[in-house]
């Protein structure tokens, strides 16, 4: 949305439940200038949602989502449309998104910048057999652990580990603390 309201052409690939949820999602990123032409409509799945209790401090104490309509936008999907994403300077993309789908972005679209959001610890997972494909990465700093594998608050150091493993940019959320970034 920040893209589109600066004149960034946008295009959003996605699924959306037929429900008012997906009807809302498509209107308001329509009224901001995003092409949502390549927003799948499903009859099998509810708009995902996302609710998070944070504390006083702005950190997650718990969270519940329903993610399963993504699950709809494949490999074969995106394949289908490769003119549409081929031509676009930037792919961002979340761990949401199945490994297979995952993995399918970062080997056909090795000449593209790609960001990365982990989104969680499990489902970040899905991202670390490519990070060598991921220009910009976005993590907090618990999925920052999980991923690196580093048990240790020395945000240098997993940063260092990050780079060693290809990505070039790393942005870790520190909830009331700002962000730690880090291009090496």
């Amino acid at each position: 949305e920040n893209l589109a309201l600066i004149g960034t052409k946008c295009c959003l690939f996605s699924v959306v439940g037929q429900d008012e949820f997906g009807d809302t999602i498509i209107k308001q990123a329509q009224q901001v200038g995003i092409e949502t032409k390549y927003v799948l409509r499903t009859s099998k799945e509810q708009t995902s949602s996302y609710l998070s209790v944070l504390d006083d401090d702005g950190d997650m104490l718990v969270a519940v989502n329903d993610m399963n309509a993504i699950k709809q936008l494949t490999k074969d999907y995106l394949r289908e449309h490769s003119n549409v994403i081929s031509g676009a300077s930037v792919i961002v993309a979340d761990a949401n998104l199945s490994g297979e789908t995952i993995k399918y972005l970062a080997n056909e679209y090795k000449n593209h910048l790609l960001i990365a959001d982990a989104v969680s610890t499990s489902k970040a997972m899905r991202l670390k057999p490519y990070l060598k494909s991921i220009d910009i990465l976005k993590v907090n700093r618990i999925e920052a652990r999980s991923l690196s594998g580093i048990d240790s608050d020395d945000l240098d150091l997993i940063a260092s580990w990050f780079h060693e493993h290809g990505v070039r940019n790393i942005y870790v959320t520190l909830g009331a603390d700002g962000v730690f970034y880090s291009d090496g």
